[in-house]
């Protein structure tokens, strides 16, 4: 009889295991760093997060938790939904699934259970809530809800009746995630499971094993630190292994990360599908339900990014500027390679070296978008913190003729800076009228005399009227001795004059233009006869073509100035790459050539990488 028990009870225990677990799904899973946000009206807020993980399938939603700020005390007419389309109605949610209303007097996190369960099929659906601010007493009535800064996708839809007057994805535009918990039911008893969330159709280049972004979502019980793939196109199948820098968590549901993964090297141009299949996790067989997942490619000859330039105008005497040092702060720390920032500093300011710009500037603070787009270096095209980040971010969806690829060095005695760029163009261009230049910036000037101190005004501004970007500026002095990045010290023409020549009228397919520049280091002096590059180990090249035509800069890239003995080490590491397959060589003036030949030859490498050979 005991043993009888005894296997009663674990036959017990098992049914247990495998029964519902209740859990939480978010787009938040630090909530140390929480910011309150609103719009400081009497309105009616809607909010939502979008669903559509393919290894939620089948789990039940049950409820949702949600952030409110403590100190808002007029939240009226609370509701929770969910729904399969987003629709507002005099300013209000329209649910097509479930609602249910529910109080918030108090703020803080409120739980809200639906009164059906509600299963998650492979159709995305969206969750949220909506509420009304009846008066303006508190602070938290003005910002009523908890948000964390910077933006993921899918992670905040908001819709009001007076501010945002229809339901929009807004997590880029307001560089913000909204950390609502969706509370689920279901079997989450898989250790080890990672799962497919964003595999969008990409672009490949020919001959090569391109890099593919992927978004990747843990749903297992266990930390993920690392996962093997396999990536298939027709029958070849190439495998690679990925060390996150940080392991996804498994304390909540779908801690995410966006990767790069390689495909196998593709001969036949035209469109395609990839395959993606993660194999093992933390090298354990994957569980997860979305372990694969297919994509579209295109495989191109040349496959262009465009890097738009966002050039900043500003000086140490504006009160105003800080915010645009702000904007190309936060801009270069949440794009790193692809950012391409200038500042030109004005009037009596240590770090400027001349009032002529490359645009018209009427007065600062200014910034532009490659020479054609007037914004602000801090909201962009809007009127929001950080909106500088959306603009820029549709700048970069722009099509472009041709990739730029840069290099420099600085000579053995530090004194010249050798520069050498290669203008590689993917399409045929008539009568092409193109135009390049160069900038070198600086990142980490300083000094002490008052010709480095910045004004700011923002200490005065009103209560809420800056988000916590700017904290540093509204809560700190008047006038403060700052670290200065992306400072225009030299550049190639004054005024943005271009150097004609480099590229001829009739450009085809796959040419290669090559071009050579020097700098001066000894030259680059500020207004107060300062040499302003400080620091040799700190200072950057800008190469830009400029459409003289369209009057616009088509493209640019940015790349470090490294020592001349890096340089040559990075050379003849080249040449003794084996890994590195299929070179293409070309002449100064972008001819092609079957092998190298005696002198400079440019060489583009099987996996893009463009370089100069002396033979």
């Amino acid at each position: 009889m005991k043993h009888r028990i005894s296997a009663f009870i674990i036959m017990m225990l098992a049914t247990l295991g495998a029964m519902a677990q209740r859990t939480t799904f978010g787009y938040v899973h630090d909530y140390s760093n929480l910011v309150a946000w609103g719009t400081a009206k009497t309105e009616t807020y809607n909010f939502a997060v979008r669903l559509a993980d393919a290894g939620l399938v089948g789990a039940k939603v049950t409820g949702v938790r949600i952030p409110f700020n403590p100190d808002a005390a007029h939240l009226t007419d609370c509701k929770a939904f969910i729904t399969s389309a987003l629709k507002l109605t005099s300013g209000k949610a329209v649910p097509d699934i479930c609602s249910v209303d529910f109080t918030a007097e108090n703020g803080g996190w409120v739980e809200v259970s639906f009164a059906e369960p509600y299963t998650l099929t492979s159709e995305p659906v969206y969750v949220g809530f909506a509420f009304a601010v009846s008066k303006l007493e508190t602070k938290g009535d003005s910002y009523p809800i908890m948000v964390q800064l910077g933006s993921k996708r899918d992670a905040l839809y908001l819709g009001t009746n007076r501010s945002f007057r229809k339901w929009e994805e807004m997590g880029v535009s307001l560089s913000r995630t909204l950390p609502l918990e969706v509370i689920l039911d279901g079997t989450f008893d898989q250790g080890h499971a990672l799962g497919i969330n964003y595999l969008d159709s990409q672009r490949i280049r020919r001959g090569s094993d391109s890099a593919i972004k992927v978004t990747v979502a843990n749903h297992g019980t266990q930390p993920v630190q690392n996962f093997d793939y396999e990536y298939t196109i027709g029958s070849s199948t190439t495998e690679g292994h990925i060390d996150l820098s940080l392991p996804l968590t498994a304390d909540f549901l779908g801690d995410r990360v966006e990767v790069e993964v390689k495909t196998p090297a593709q001969e036949e141009l035209g469109d395609m599908e990839g395959r993606l299949t993660i194999t093992r996790v933390n090298g354990e067989p994957n569980a997860d339900l979305a372990a694969s997942a297919t994509q579209q490619l295109r495989c191109l000859k040349i496959v262009t990014v465009k890097r738009p330039l966002l050039e900043e105008f500003t000086g140490i005497w504006c009160g105003f500027c800080p915010r645009g040092y702000v904007g190309l702060l936060l801009l270069n720390e949440r794009y790193p390679g692809m950012f391409v920032g200038a500042s030109y500093h004005n009037g009596t300011d240590a770090m400027t070296i001349s009032n002529t710009y490359p645009v018209k500037v009427e007065g600062l603070p200014a910034a532009n978008l490659d020479r054609c787009h007037d914004t602000d270096a801090y909201r962009g095209d809007t009127s929001r913190d950080m909106g500088i980040e959306k603009t820029w971010l549709d700048a970069c969806q722009e099509e472009t003729p041709a990739n730029v690829h840069v290099s420099a060095y600085r000579s053995e005695d530090e004194r010249i800076i050798s520069v050498h760029t290669d203008y590689e163009f993917a399409e045929e261009v008539a009568n092409a009228n193109y135009g390049v230049a160069y900038l070198v910036t600086a990142d980490g000037l300083h000094g002490t005399s008052p010709l480095w101190q910045q004004h700011s005004y923002f200490p005065n501004s009103n209560p809420g009227e800056y988000g916590p970007e700017m904290d540093m500026f509204t809560n700190g002095p008047e006038y403060m001795f700052l670290v200065y990045d992306d400072v225009v010290i030299a550049q190639s023409g004054i005024g943005g004059a271009t150097i004609s020549g480099v590229i001829p009228s009739t450009v085809h397919e796959e040419d290669v233009f090559g071009h050579d520049y020097e700098f001066d280091i000894t030259t680059m002096i500020g207004y107060s006869r300062e040499n302003l590059a400080q620091d040799h180990e700190r200072l950057n090249i800008i190469a830009i073509l400029y459409d003289k035509t369209q009057k616009k800069v088509v493209n640019c890239n940015k790349a470090h100035i490294v020592r001349y003995d890096e340089a040559l080490a990075g050379i003849q590491s080249v040449t003794t790459d084996a890994s590195a397959s299929a070179p293409a060589f070309y002449s100064l003036d972008g001819k092609r050539l079957s092998a190298p030949t005696s002198g400079v030859n440019i060489v583009r490498m099987a996996d893009g990488r463009v370089v100069k050979i002396m033979k």
